[in-house]
């Protein structure tokens, strides 16, 4: 016994004499980083378990940052810190505070694409000095294939693969306004032009500025866009953001894209961008630490807008018609017979705002009857531009027969990179017009006076457009009309006697189902501690995932209890919203969301099996129910009830 005391006395002296000496100018104490993939050959479409280990010792907690996974899809990941503990040596001014800690991250990942996945590096702040892994690859062979593209990653704690970093070399250095910097977090709006004419397209991009770790983002008002049309581009994702790390006055931040948008123009001169607000539930340190919500807003923006150029703009040029464009008009039939309907389609082709541009217009044309125009337009928004086509359709019914040209239609548009209009022509057409088929002259005057009883196009058009006759025929039989029978009367006073009855059921059973839950709602916490208490007792004997599943259970019966509403299908978002609005406070809301989470994730943890960590968790749920036991709970709202 007194010999493993002396032992661990001299491992302490010398621990704490390194962390001196490094703090006194000597090389700061590097971290040990490994990475480990749990099989050789990584195959499309089968998941697979990367683990990232750190281990530090510093004078005050390290800051991790781990990779982005990109397309790798991330399946379940948990956190755990197998060992952690810190003391302080001197006196007075002299004390020093010295800690260690290990941390084990785990992620369960599948590629859904064979090839080649680059990893950032891991990077670690301590005591100021900022380290930061290699790149990694994955070799992903296709789905089947026994030989394998490439071996796994699989590296451990090279020393030679870790160095100081004071600004990592592959991070983007922004230019932003100091003064718009937040060393935690901020909102940032980004264009990608300062000036254009009226109606050419600039992308505004949103971006979130974090260096903690990100739970739930909302925008909760959109950047303003008045003096704007404005087309939103797809990121790729509904659900993922796009992220990258950046360095900002030599700070590396996590850059969350939030939105982008294609704005075009409708007025010239200096219009400003009001600014975007956005919501974010950000945490900083491990699994269970606790949560902050916080708001943030960006700065606003001005764009100078000129107007379009007056040096050779055609006449009657509408301003809708900026970008970059091709251009045709084409007839679907050159020979037709009167009463045939014929079509001209005018379609426009590029870039730029595709569903405010303005086609020509096709009035009378001799010998046809033209109709209104109809329009189909096709937009692709993605990859900082809007393309698409618009395309406008004419039908003209030929009223005589005869050879008629119709006339080729000229359009215009301004191309603001060449800073130039320019004209596109449509050729031409002509169209041979011959007698409809019950037809005996060479020319008719009229078609619309009578739809005839021929079959040509026109006529099949005329009778389906004929007005439709509606006809009720009232029948009778021998023994009188069914309104006049007994049996009838009977069934119209029955019903609605029996819709009062179904309403009068309906009432008291939800009255007896509101009567139950709350009788269950005073006893709520007193059974969530019975719950806990036989817990408890089993708690070495039970797999580490039904644990943690029953403490998650019994934690969400006791808020179903108390808030007398189901609580189990909502999401994390929507559960902190309704526990605020019921009465608890945002840091109370925090803590629970933040256990149901822990639990969730912990149920699959490897370090989660332990005693002590179960027994903490046992301890912080317990204290939890008897809190929020003693919080008045408002009455649910109707949508709730």
């Amino acid at each position: 016994m007194r010999r493993l005391l002396y032992m661990t006395v001299l491992a302490i002296f010398l621990s704490t004499a390194s962390a001196a000496h490094a703090q006194k100018g000597g090389t700061p104490n590097q971290p040990k980083i490994g990475i480990n993939v749990d099989r050789d050959t990584l195959v499309q479409g089968e998941p697979f378990e990367l683990t990232i280990s750190i281990s530090t010792q510093s004078a005050v907690d390290p800051v991790v940052r781990l990779p982005q996974f990109g397309a790798l899809r991330v399946l379940r990941q948990s956190e755990s810190h197998p060992m952690s503990f810190s003391f302080s040596f001197g006196t007075g001014q002299k004390n020093q505070r010295f800690s260690k800690h290990e941390s084990i991250y785990t992620f369960l990942l599948v590629a859904d694409r064979p090839g080649k996945y680059q990893l950032n590096p891991v990077i670690v702040e301590v005591d100021g000095n900022r380290f930061k892994s290699q790149a990694y690859t994955l070799n992903v062979t296709p789905s089947g294939s026994n030989s394998g593209s490439g071996q796994a990653m699989s590296q451990t704690d090279p020393k030679n693969q870790i160095q100081p970093a004071p600004q990592a070399p592959d991070a983007t250095v922004e230019d932003i306004d100091p003064g718009a910097v937040d060393p935690n977090y901020f909102l940032h709006l980004e264009l990608s032009k300062s000036e254009v004419t009226a109606g050419q397209m600039v992308i505004l991009t949103v971006y979130l500025y974090t260096t903690w770790n990100v739970a739930n983002i909302r925008l909760i008002r959109e950047p303003g866009t008045e003096g704007f049309w404005a087309e939103a581009i797809d990121t790729g994702g509904s659900h993922r953001h796009n992220q990258t790390q950046v360095t900002v006055a030599g700070t590396t931040y996590d850059r969350v894209e939030l939105r982008k948008l294609a704005l075009f123009p409708i007025k010239t001169g200096e219009i400003t961008i009001a600014p975007a607000i956005a919501q974010i539930e950000v945490r900083r340190g491990g699994l269970f630490s606790k949560r902050k919500k916080v708001k943030r807003s960006s700065q606003p923006l001005t764009l100078d807008v000129l107007p379009l150029p007056e040096k050779d703009r055609p006449d009657g040029f509408n301003t809708a018609n900026v970008g970059r464009y091709s251009y045709r008009a084409t007839l679907d039939r050159t020979d037709a017979r009167v009463g045939e309907p014929v079509t001209l389609t005018m379609t426009a082709r590029g870039s730029g705002n595709i569903r405010n541009l303005v086609l020509p217009q096709l009035k009378d044309v001799s010998g046809f009857k033209v109709y209104a125009p109809e329009t189909e337009v096709n937009v692709n928004a993605r990859a900082n531009n809007v393309t698409g086509s618009r395309s406008s359709r004419i039908l003209m019914i030929p009223k005589e027969s005869g050879v008629f040209v119709i006339p080729g239609l000229s359009w215009s548009y301004f191309d603001p990179e060449a800073k130039e209009y320019r004209t596109l022509k449509g050729s031409a057409g002509k169209i041979t017009v011959k007698p409809g088929e019950n037809s005996t002259g060479g020319s008719i005057t009229s078609v619309e006076s009578d739809p005839g009883t021929g079959d040509g196009a026109f006529d099949r058009l005329n009778r389906k457009l004929r007005s439709i006759t509606t006809r009720a025929d009232l029948h009778g039989d021998s023994d009188g009309i069914t309104l006049n029978r007994p049996w009838f009367l009977f069934l119209v006073v029955l019903a609605p006697f029996a819709w009062i009855m179904i309403a009068v059921v309906s009432r008291t059973r939800r009255k007896m189902a509101q009567n139950k839950l709350k009788g269950r709602s005073r006893k709520a916490d007193a059974m969530a501690r019975v719950a806990l208490t036989q817990l408890s007792k089993g708690t070495d004997s039970m797999p580490s995932e039904e644990f943690f599943a029953e403490i998650q259970r019994i934690l969400v019966d006791f808020l179903e209890n108390r808030l007398e509403t189901a609580v189990a299908g909502d999401t994390m978002s929507e559960l902190d919203a309704r526990l605020i609005d019921r009465g608890f406070n945002e840091e109370q809301a925090a803590r629970i969301v933040s256990e149901i989470e822990g639990c969730e994730f912990a149920r699959f943890a490897r370090g989660a099996s332990a005693s002590d960590e179960r027994r903490k968790a046992l301890e912080r749920v317990e204290d939890l129910v008897s809190e929020l036991g003693t919080v008045r709970v408002t009455p649910p709202k109707k949508d709730d009830a």
